[in-house]
Parts: structure tokens; sequence; C-alpha cells
């Protein structure tokens, strides 16, 4: 039987807007379970890696006692047993994802508020009602986890097992290309590097794959200091105004490919470089596109977002700048041809 993951979150969506806050945290944790157990499952079947497949062999014999698998084990078991085998590392491998916004979730509240929504009886009686806060960003988690691991879709589709198609033109003199070609016989531009790792195809510019995040060609350790000192003086340019825009988010991501560094150092240093009172700015950030993955905001998530905002202390005009400029840019992005 296919389980649709977007049907299940808009339904947890559906109690959240009614004001059942309770099934719908349940209903989430639900979700987050079945997402970490197909994954495991897809991941085990898809690698080639005999060292991988003994060792998520190996840990669940360790964790097994009266559940003998990845099959059976509940939501905090699964965040133990990703965390043994390093499973999200591994995932980056295989998916298109970046696999990086599930570093957002906060599993040991996740899975204390989807126990409390599950046996309200046992929870102790001066622990705080679970409400719309705690709804909301446990939607906001299942739909961080739904979409770096891609299970958007039914179970067992998978996308992004390839990578870009090469474009019909020639992205730098426009000219008319086959789809087999290596390089623009025109200008000479190179247009299908491979990836040495995932095996996708990586523009000839990069210097780390987006895909799994694996370095393209070898960087010396001076090489490497040069290049996160170049990155961080571009993050201070660009946060010298105290606004980082839709355009200057694209800017640094071009530049992190170029310079070969992964997303995770790149995070690292943007966050260090950006003003001490907006440094919950990227969480922020990463919330908002999520809730907005769907379209647009409803009334609950823009609550939400308000107390996101202020629980991460950044100044309510800032919240604001950001929203609607992330805002613009999705609508921009996902405008029809006819509405352009």
């Amino acid at each position: 039987m296919d389980f649709d993951f977007a049907d299940k979150i808009e339904n947890a969506q559906k109690y959240a807007d009614e004001g059942d806050f309770e099934t719908s945290i349940k209903n989430c944790g639900t979700i987050m379970e079945r997402i970490l157990r197909d994954r495991a499952r897809w991941l085990r079947g898809e690698t080639t890696a005999t060292d991988l497949v003994n060792l998520i062999h190996d840990t669940e014999k360790q964790m097994g006692e009266s559940k003998r698998n990845v099959c059976d084990f509940g939501l905090k078991e699964l965040e133990v047993f990703y965390k043994k085998c390093n499973l999200f590392e591994h995932l980056r491998k295989h998916l298109a994802s970046s696999v990086t916004r599930v570093g957002y979730v906060d599993w040991d509240k996740a899975i204390d508020w989807r126990n409390r929504a599950t046996h309200d009886k046992d929870a102790p009686d001066e622990q705080e009602e679970l409400g719309l806060f705690e709804a909301g960003q446990m939607l906001l988690w299942t739909r961080m986890l739904a979409t770096d691991l891609e299970c958007t879709g039914s179970e067992g589709d998978v996308s992004g097992n390839g990578g870009p198609a090469i474009s019909e033109a020639c992205p730098r003199c426009d000219s008319k290309l086959e789809a087999d070609w290596s390089f623009c016989p025109h200008c000479g531009r190179a247009l299908a590097a491979v990836c040495g790792n995932c095996k996708r195809p990586v523009q000839a510019e990069w210097r780390v794959c987006p895909y799994c995040e694996v370095r393209i060609g070898e960087v010396t350790d001076e090489e490497e200091m040069l290049v996160r000192r170049e990155y961080a003086l571009l993050c201070r340019g660009v946060w010298a105004d105290r606004e980082l825009n839709p355009e200057e988010r694209r800017f640094l991501e071009q530049k992190r490919r170029e310079l070969g560094l992964t997303t995770g150092v790149a995070r690292e240093i943007e966050i260090r470089e950006m003003p001490e009172d907006l440094r919950g700015l990227p969480e922020y950030e990463a919330a908002l596109e999520a809730s907005l993955s769907d379209g647009d905001l409803s009334g609950l998530e823009i609550t939400f977002l308000q107390e996101k905002a202020k629980r991460l202390g950044i100044p309510d005009e800032v919240a604001r700048s950001i929203t609607n400029d992330i805002k613009r840019d999705h609508e921009k992005r996902h405008q029809t041809p006819s509405e352009v």
C-alpha cells in the first residue's frame, strides 16, 4: 500500500489549522518515523558499499533487543540508528538534495512532543501544554525531512538519481548543442564533467559536488585556508548592511561551489561573520522556505513564524524584511510563463 507523504503532511496541517495540535504532532511523528525507516531501507538496497551494509546490519543487531531491525524502530531508536550509521551523510551521496536542513531538527524535542501527544496522560502536571508553536515546529521539521530525503511522492518514489540535464544551448555563447557533447565546439566551454564519487554531471567551474559534497580535485592545506578566508570576506561584505537578500544568498551559494566549500563549512563561516544578534536567521530562513513549500503561508504558519523569530532573537523589522524578500523570490521562481 502506497504511503503518500505529501498527503499525510497536508492532513497533519489540517489538524493544526483546526486547533487539534496534539493529533497534528502525533501524526507528524508517525510521518517522520516512516520517512526515516523507508530511506534507511532504500539506502541499504541502493548502496554498493559493503562496509555500510555491514554497519547497518551490525547496528540493528546491537540495538535490536525486542525490536529486530529498522522496520520495528520507533522515532527515538531511529534517531540513534541514523547517528550511529551516519546515514544522513550517506544519503547525501545518493540523493540530489544537499540534505542540510535536517540539521535544524531538534530530535530530543521532536521525540518528547510526539510521546507526550501520544501518551498525554503520562505527562507531569507542571509540563506546558502542547500548542500552536509545537505543532508548527513539528510540521516544519517533517517538511524539512520529507524535502531533504526526497519523500514528497509515494512510497519508494525517489527523485534525484540523476543529475541536471545538459542544456540544449551553451551557457556561455548560447550556441545550439547536441545532448551528448562534452564541449561547446564554438567557444570551447566544458559542458559535462562528472563527479568521481556520485557520478552525476557537474559544471566545469565547480570545485565541490553539490549532490554528495565531495571535492572535485585536490586542495592543499594552504589553498583551503585561503579559500575559507576569501569566503569569510565575501560573507562580511554581504552582511555589511545587516541584510541578506535572495540575490546575495544565490551569490554566496555560487561562490561556495566555485571555491570548493561543503555546505557545513560554508554555514559555519556565514554564521561566524554575520552580526551576533542575527545568528538565528539561517534557521528562520530555512523555516520560512519550508513553510512556503506548499505555495503560500497559512494564518497558523504566519503566527508560528512570528513566534519562531521571537525565540531566535531576530528583531521584528529584520524578520519582516527577510520574509518579504523570500516570499517575493519564491513567487518569482514559481511564476508560469504566461505570468512572466
